[in-house]
């Protein structure tokens, strides 16, 4: 039975406490659901649970006062403008707590990505993501505030045309710039190199250093800085050097054409012992190649099984010294490019 001065208030009592109770139940049955669904996503091993958990809890002041007093005043008769904009208001809150979610879930993401991006070495995405974030949760809002705005009823199709024209013209104004941080997007998500990966790009070779929203940054062997705009390198041919795992060499020696058969036939298995006492090395295959102007052309070719470009020189100096020595223990000589004429006296019988 309902107190007597709420009963003699009669319907407008009813609506007080519809209203009262309403606000009570949004405002404490929402932070209880994200209290049990946070309980519940601690004990899973995916993260987007706790990222739902977190925004459940986030919630805007006015929702439970704007959905309050829309129940309260279903309950008494009310002059349909009065209504209609309680109506109003409630779906206004709703809008606006939907935005609120939707923007906890993208800064949650975003987050996780860049922490993601800082474990694995990519502390170039960092900045992109933090951008992308940016871009991301300004159309959250700007779609919630035009959904507001047709439940006030303003035309939102002139609004949208006016933006359409605008964004047209936006880009073809900075068409250079988008164009680079579209690239810078491309390369975030695409993954053609990162930071510590040592590139070459049509001339240009260095070891990246910074990848920003316009433009990549590298480190040259000489020391110097080269800048190139992350559109302009994206059509370039890229050769990433840092998923190397192994190093192939070939050598060709070019022997004089008086060498005997014997000793010829011989070079393909003094190539391989000299190889396969080199550490790290495999021999791949030894072949005569070619016959030419001057000389009868070997061709040797081995793996050294590392990325370490010093040591993979070191490797390959010490193959050629060993090819050099046994070449010359066995009496063979290296070729010159030379060319023998031959001259015929006038009068003499050609040869």
């Amino acid at each position: 039975m309902l107190p007597s001065w709420l009963t003699a208030l009669g319907p407008w009592g009813t609506a007080i406490l519809t209203g009262t109770g309403v606000a009570l139940v949004v405002g404490l049955l929402l932070p209880l659901i994200a209290g049990r669904l946070r309980a519940a996503a601690a004990r899973t091993h995916t993260p987007w649970d706790d990222d739902a958990a977190d925004a459940l809890a986030t919630r805007s002041r006015l929702a439970p006062v704007a959905l309050a007093a829309f129940a309260a005043a279903q309950v008494v008769n009310l002059p349909p403008p009065t209504a209609s904009g309680l109506l109003t208001i409630a779906a206004i809150a709703a809008i606006g707590q939907a935005a609120l979610w939707t923007d906890h879930l993208a800064r949650a993401y975003v987050l996780r990505r860049q922490t993601l991006a800082e474990t694995t070495g990519r502390s170039g995405d960092i900045p992109i993501w933090a951008v992308f974030g940016i871009a991301g949760r300004i159309v959250v809002w700007i779609l919630a505030g035009m959904w507001a705005l047709g439940e006030l009823g303003v035309d939102v199709s002139t609004l949208v045309a006016g933006l359409g024209v605008g964004g047209i013209a936006v880009g073809l104004a900075l068409q250079s710039i988008l164009g680079d941080v579209f690239a810078s997007l491309s390369i975030v998500f695409d993954k053609p190199f990162a930071i510590g990966d040592d590139l070459e790009i049509d001339g240009f070779a260095g070891r990246v250093e910074h990848i920003g929203l316009r433009s990549t940054r590298l480190r040259s062997v000489n020391g110097e800085q080269i800048v190139l705009s992350n559109a302009d390198l994206l059509k370039g041919r890229i050769r990433n050097f840092h998923p190397l795992t192994e190093r192939r060499v070939k050598l060709t020696l070019g022997v004089t054409y008086g060498t005997p058969t014997e000793k010829l036939a011989a070079i393909p298995g003094f190539a391989r012992a000299v190889i396969e006492a080199v550490p790290l090395s495999r021999f791949d295959r030894a072949h005569i190649v070619r016959l030419a102007e001057s000389s009868i052309d070997v061709e040797v070719v081995f793996t050294f099984q590392s990325a370490d470009a010093l040591a993979h020189l070191d490797a390959q100096q010490t193959v050629i010294l060993g090819l050099l020595r046994k070449l010359e223990a066995e009496g063979i000589q290296l070729a010159f490019p030379t060319r023998t004429i031959h001259l015929n006296p006038p009068g003499a019988p050609h040869a």
